[in-house]
């Protein structure tokens, strides 16, 4: 079905903006230093981190309305549940001040959680 495929596919665009922007907060200073003018550089942390989180709220309305109209399976509706809401705690933590592994394991690493927890979606349905 084509909508339950673009509503997939805007749900995981959503995911990755939201998990991009706190990379530019990472990379603030750097940018700054450079004359790069980012998203975080131009609105700030505070709204950066606001701005991602948005995203993210907006991925949790289209996972439930994914649900609602049956584009998705239970199982999946239930793995990706908790991967976005620890998302949402990862990017509630995220500054500029935060250790390189912060980004690099936790914030990419919800990429590769989001996979797992599809593949286990599927073979639990």
């Amino acid at each position: 079905n084509f909508f339950a495929i673009f509503f997939h596919s805007l749900l995981r665009l959503l995911f990755m903006i939201a998990i991009c922007i706190p990379f530019d907060v990472r990379d603030m200073e750097g940018d700054e230093k450079d004359g790069v003018k980012t998203i975080s550089s131009r609105i700030g942390v505070a709204n950066s981190r606001w701005t991602s989180l948005l995203f993210i709220v907006l991925s949790f309305i289209l996972l439930i309305f994914q649900l609602a109209t049956k584009s998705i399976s239970l199982p999946l509706f239930l793995c990706i549940l908790p991967v976005l809401s620890f998302t949402m705690l990862l990017i509630l933590f995220c500054n500029e001040k935060r250790n390189e592994y912060y980004y690099s394991v936790c914030i990419d690493g919800v990429m590769i959680l989001q996979g797992i927890a599809a593949m286990l979606a599927t073979y639990f349905a």
